[in-house]
């Protein structure tokens, strides 16, 4: 008996789309981990975030941390998927006092990767928008 191949991207379709109904793994992970990283930055004070902040993020922002080889697989997953996360979100400035100037989507992209060039020799890489703007002469 003979098996012949199939792309994954076929079975991974609808039944009645001539596929076989298989979750795409990947792709559920990835929103799967996007979900955990929007409640790191929408719930602060919850406990499974307070957790992670202390562990992992310190007194840095979500944008600065980096894969640690001593980080659990499940911080790394979401390491890994921050960059679409980041893409993907925008921020509702507000006041400003919640929405970091280069780390955070409030533009189309974060600034910090607009401008990589610039990002890298700013002191203040923390400042949030308000705070910033106050400061504009």
């Amino acid at each position: 008996r003979k098996y012949r191949l199939a792309r994954w991207d076929i079975l991974c379709r609808p039944k009645d789309q001539g596929g076989l109904g298989i979750e795409n793994l990947e792709i559920k992970n990835k929103c799967l981990m996007s979900k955990w990283l929007y409640r790191l930055e929408t719930e602060p004070e919850g406990m499974w975030s307070q957790i992670l902040r202390n562990k992992y993020l310190h007194s840095k922002t979500l944008a600065q941390v980096t894969i640690r080889p001593n980080d659990s697989p499940f911080w790394k997953g979401l390491m890994r998927t921050k960059d679409l996360f980041f893409r993907r979100i925008k921020f509702v400035i507000g006041n400003g006092m919640s929405t970091r100037f280069w780390e955070d989507t409030w533009l189309q992209y974060p600034l910090a990767l607009q401008y990589p060039t610039l990002y890298n020799i700013v002191q203040r890489k923390e400042d949030y928008v308000g705070i910033v703007f106050q400061n504009i002469p």
